[in-house]
């Protein structure tokens, strides 16, 4: 998933020593891989964030609809708004049983619309440093774009 929330299928993407995704490229296009390099079966996503974890006010933008997922545990989501979630961790183990618990709930949100409420939203109301950490989001429905009861997040480090 690119910083910009976009689904990248059967890509390359190059990261620099500062762990900054520098070049994307599909498999397919005749680019070779170099040495080194790792494959993931899955999504690339940045840390989650949460802003109650980091003494935010949740109220800060106009631009996402924040909801607090233990304070409003079955929300009506609108796949039209843009989301922050929150489950007051940044743990992935406890966001992957959290999503196997309530999958049914996000069902109707894709796979990018998704990941990004959790990871890429609130970094941005954060304005938290780049880490070399990411989550590998496993266990996907990547024909439908959505999560199923069986998704699975990991810690993985690029560097």
């Amino acid at each position: 998933m690119t910083e910009s929330g976009d689904l990248l299928r059967s890509s390359i993407v190059t990261y620099n020593n500062s762990n900054h995704s520098i070049e994307y490229a599909g498999i397919f296009d005749g680019v070779h891989e170099k040495a080194n390099t790792i494959f993931y079966d899955g999504v690339i996503s940045p840390p989650i964030v949460s802003l109650l974890a980091c003494g935010f006010d949740c109220r800060v933008s106009d631009k996402f609809t924040y909801i607090d997922l233990v304070a409003c545990p079955h929300p009506f989501l609108d796949p039209a708004q843009t989301y922050i979630f929150d489950i007051r961790t940044e743990n992935p183990v406890e966001l992957a049983h959290y999503l196997s618990g309530n999958f049914q709930l996000f069902t109707h949100l894709s796979i990018s619309q998704l990941i990004a409420a959790f990871t890429s939203y609130p970094a941005q109301i954060h304005q938290s440093a780049s880490s070399s950490t990411r989550l590998l989001w496993q266990y996907l429905n990547l024909v439908e774009k959505r999560i199923t009861s069986k998704t699975k997040i990991s810690v993985i480090d690029l560097i």
